[in-house]
C-alpha cells in the first residue's frame, strides 16, 4: 500500500484511515507537516463557523420555535463538538508535538463517521452558500489527504485524479440524472440538488488544488533541507579536519617531542601520556556537547578518569539515575567548566580523596565536591582566579564553601539555560546525515 502502484481501493481506504495509522508514532513533525496541519486546522474551524452561522440564521428566520429548530440547535452543538475533536489533532501537529499512532479499523470508522456527520450538519444547516461550504471542506480534505500521502510515500497526481473523477461512471450517471430531472420538471428541489452538486465539485477542485499547492511547498522544503544538509556536511568536515590536524595531532606531536627529548623519566613520560589522554578526552567532550544534548555521565567521565589516574580516591560518585539525565548544550558547558575547576582546585591543593555529588531539579543543577585538602579563605578569593570568574558567570550566591572535618566542601548551583527543548527535526536529521557522511 506504500507504493505508487497501489490498488485504487486500497489507496482510498488508506486515505480514509488517516496518516496516524501509517506513521511511526512519537515522531516530531517536520515543516511541511506543520504547514499542512495548520491549513487543516483553519479549514476545520472555518467549516464549523460556517455551519454554526447557518444554523443560527435558520433559527432566527423561523417564525416560531419548531421541532426543526431544536434539531438545528442540536446540530450546531454537534458541529462544535466535531470541530473541536478534529481540530485538536491538527493543532498538536502544527505546534510540533509528536504524533500518536492509531489502529486501522477504529481510525477508519471514527474518521468516516466524523466526516459524514460534519458534512451533513454543515450542508443541512444552510439554505444557500453550498459552494462556499464545499470549498472550505475541500481545503480540510486536501490538507488531511496530503498528510496521509506523505506518510505513505504515494504520489498525489491531483489533476489525473480530477479527470478520473469527472469521467467515472458514477459521476457521469449522477450528472445525466440531474440534467434529466432539471430539464423535465424544474423546481425548488432541483435548485437544492444543483447547489449540492456545485458544492461537491467545489470541494473536489479545492481539495485537489490544496494537495497540489502543499506538494509544491513540500518540494520547496525538501530543497531547502538538502541545501542545509550539504552545507552542514561541508562545515562539519572542515571542522573535524581542523580539530584533527590542529588540535589532536599537535597535542600528539608535542607529547612525542617531550618524550623523545631524552630528558624525561619514566614517571614523567607516564604523566605526560595521562595528561595527553585527559586533554583529548576533553576535546572529545566538546564535540559531544556540540552534537546535541549530552548525558551527565558523558561530562563526568573525563574528570573522574583524570582523578583516578592521578591516584585520587573517589569516595562518592553520582548515581546512575542522575548521570543518565541529558542536559542542554549551555548547561553541559557550565557543568563541564564547574567540574573541571572544582576538582582541579582540590587536586592541586593536595587532595587524596574526593567526593563528587550531582543533583538535578527543575531550577538547575547542583554540583558538590568534597575534599581532604584542608581549606582556604573563601571571602579573600582574589579577582581574576578561575573560581572568581565562575562565581560571576553563575550569578551571586551560586558558589559557596563549607568546612568539613578534614577539608572543605564546594557547592556550585548551575541555573538552567533559557531553553531545554530538543533541536528542530531538520537540524537533528542534518546532524545524523553529517555524522554518517564524515565517518
Amino acid at each position: 500500500m506504500g507504493g505508487v502502484g497501489a490498488p485504487a481501493f486500497d489507496l482510498w481506504l488508506a486515505l480514509a484511515a488517516g496518516h496516524r495509522v501509517w506513521s511511526e508514532g512519537q515522531t516530531n513533525p517536520g515543516p511541511r507537516e506543520r504547514v499542512a496541519a495548520t491549513v487543516a486546522a483553519v479549514a476545520a474551524v472555518s467549516s464549523g463557523a460556517v455551519g454554526l452561522a447557518g444554523a443560527v440564521l435558520r433559527v432566527r428566520q423561523s417564525p416560531d420555535h419548531t421541532t426543526f429548530d431544536q434539531v438545528l440547535i442540536g446540530t450546531a452543538v454537534a458541529i462544535g463538538v466535531l470541530v473541536a475533536t478534529i481540530t485538536v489533532h491538527y493543532v498538536r501537529i502544527a505546534i510540533g508535538r509528536p504524533g500518536r499512532g492509531a489502529q486501522f479499523w477504529p481510525s477508519l470508522i471514527a474518521r468516516c463517521v466524523t466526516f459524514v456527520l460534519l458534512v451533513s450538519a454543515v450542508a443541512g444547516s444552510l439554505s444557500f452558500g453550498h459552494g462556499t461550504v464545499g470549498a472550505v471542506l475541500g481545503i480540510l480534505c486536501g490538507a488531511d489527504v496530503s498528510l496521509t500521502l506523505w506518510t505513505l510515500g504515494v504520489e498525489a497526481n491531483p489533476w489525473q485524479r480530477a479527470r478520473e473523477a469527472f469521467f467515472s461512471p458514477v459521476h457521469v450517471g449522477a450528472l445525466l440524472a440531474l440534467l434529466l430531472a432539471v430539464t423535465t420538471d424544474f423546481g425548488s428541489d432541483h435548485i437544492v440538488l444543483i447547489g449540492l452538486y456545485v458544492a461537491v465539485w467545489c470541494a473536489t477542485i479545492t481539495a485537489l488544488a490544496t494537495i497540489h499547492l502543499l506538494d509544491v511547498l513540500a518540494e520547496h522544503f525538501e530543497r531547502v533541507f538538502d541545501a542545509y544538509r550539504r552545507d552542514v556536511v561541508e562545515r562539519e568536515r572542515a571542522h573535524r579536519a581542523h580539530w584533527l590536524h590542529d588540535d589532536v595531532l599537535s597535542e600528539v606531536r608535542l607529547a612525542s617531542l617531550r618524550i623523545t627529548s631524552g630528558a624525561a623519566s619514566a614517571e614523567q613520560i607516564q604523566a605526560e601520556l595521562l595528561d595527553l589522554d585527559h586533554r583529548l578526552r576533553l576535546r572529545q567532550l566538546d564535540e559531544m556537547i556540540r552534537d546535541g544534548r549530552p548525558a551527565i555521565y558523558e561530562i563526568l567521565q573525563p574528570h573522574l578518569r583524570r582523578a583516578q589516574n592521578l591516584g585520587v580516591r573517589l569516595d562518592v560518585v553520582p548515581t546512575h539515575e542522575v548521570t543518565g539525565v541529558t542536559v542542554s548544550e549551555q548547561d553541559a558547558q557550565l557543568l563541564n567548566r564547574t567540574l573541571s575547576l572544582l576538582m582541579s582546585n582540590a587536586i592541586n591543593a593536595g587532595a587524596c580523596r574526593l567526593g563528587i555529588e550531582v543533583a538535578v531539579d527543575d531550577e538547575g543543577i547542583e554540583v558538590a565536591v568534597t575534599d581532604d585538602a584542608g581549606g582556604f579563605d573563601f571571602d579573600a578569593l582574589p579577582e581574576g582566579r578561575g573560581l572568581h570568574r565562575l562565581m560571576r558567570q553563575l550569578g551571586p550566591g551560586s558558589v559557596r564553601r563549607l568546612d568539613t572535618t578534614d577539608g572543605s566542601r564546594m557547592v556550585a548551583r548551575i541555573p538552567h539555560g533559557p531553553t531545554h527543548w530538543p533541536r528542530p527535526r531538520h537540524e537533528v536529521a542534518a546532524r545524523e546525515a553529517t555524522l554518517k557522511a564524515v565517518r
